[in-house]
């Protein structure tokens, strides 16, 4: 068991140093022992489960954004190169073609299998973290449906992705304070599965929903710093008061995070009025090209022969029909 927890701490060490392949190494040897020790799916796996999710989810993630910088340094490093051999060489850039071609595809499906992978076991920690109701263990069930979401939008599945936050946002607020940061993280992510599926008034509602949250952490800690330095009681939050120097950095954090957060309210906010003006300007340009209607066939037809003008003769065929007359007479 202590060499199970010595993998479990390195690959959670080498998480937090951004190093996600040796992270996804030893959590995934820990993962493969706990199995052993306690079968599939025990309870005692969950957090094993979550972590080795969670960095294969990172893995993923670092290698997708590394191949798409890859392919945009190919692509500048060829515009560079001057053909010397335009004859000689255009098979044989066909062929590298193919084979770039060949290798893109099977960069993309590597990518999609780091994101199957982590898929399949945060789904385990959550069947895991499922199957009880204290709070600690539904906090860790809402913290694997925000990372299962995180699969969904990386994958542009973004309705899946919906209702995974849906939910983590559901646990967090029966367990959590209204000024629980996590929930403002909650909240923004959810917004941008929202805008990502063209929902952009839900969206703005949910970034709204995140500021709040950021606000009213930052007036709690305002106000818990004010009465530590008057010696007048203590924060009543339902985590931890931390000391002035914690409470003087976290406010600081919220502080460098709340005009970008707001900046994005403006943002979905100018997109929407956009989107609106666009949405009235083709309704009237729809409204000037009605198709004519057609008479309907029970309404009676009226006779618009008298109506008619009738050609008035000239002189000279006058001349010609009286002449005509007086002949047969």
């Amino acid at each position: 068991m202590s060499e199970i927890q010595s993998l479990l701490d390195q690959g959670t060490l080498a998480y937090s140093l951004h190093d996600y392949e040796k992270s996804v190494q030893l959590l995934g040897e820990a993962c493969r022992l706990l199995d052993d020790l306690h079968g599939s799916l025990a309870q005692e796996n969950g957090d094993g489960y979550f972590l080795f999710g969670r960095a294969l989810l990172q893995l993923a993630i670092q290698n997708s954004t590394v191949l798409g910088q890859s392919q945009v340094a190919v692509s500048a490093t060829e515009t560079e190169i001057e053909p010397t051999q335009e004859k000689d060489e255009e098979d044989d850039d066909d062929a590298e073609e193919e084979d770039d071609d060949a290798t893109e595809e099977e960069d993309d499906d590597a990518a999609e299998d780091d994101f199957e992978q982590a898929w399949l076991l945060l789904d385990m920690a959550r069947i895991v973290f499922g199957k009880e109701t204290t709070p600690e263990k539904q906090l860790k069930l809402a913290d694997t449906l925000l990372l299962l979401g995180d699969v969904c939008l990386e994958t542009e599945r973004f309705d899946d992705a919906l209702t995974e936050y849906q939910q983590a946002i559901h646990i967090k607020k029966t367990h959590l304070s209204h000024d629980n940061r996590q929930l403002a993280e909650a909240h923004y992510k959810h917004a941008l599965a929202l805008e990502f599926s063209g929902q952009l008034p839900l969206a703005l509602t949910e970034i709204e929903n995140a500021v709040a949250v950021v606000k009213r952490r930052l007036s709690l800690l305002e106000s818990s710093l004010s009465q530590d330095i008057k010696g007048k009681g203590k924060s009543k939050a339902d985590d931890k008061v931390p000391g002035e120097e914690e409470t003087k950095k976290e406010m600081d954090e919220i502080r460098d995070i709340l005009p970008d957060m707001e900046a994005k309210v403006e943002e979905l906010k100018s997109r929407e009025e956009r989107e609106a003006q666009a949405e009235h300007m083709l309704q009237r340009m729809l409204a000037t090209h009605q198709p004519l209607q057609a008479i309907p066939s029970h309404l009676p037809v009226n006779d618009v022969t008298g109506l008619v003008k009738r050609k008035t003769p000239s002189a000279a065929e006058s001349d010609c029909v009286e002449k005509k007359q007086k002949k047969d007479e």
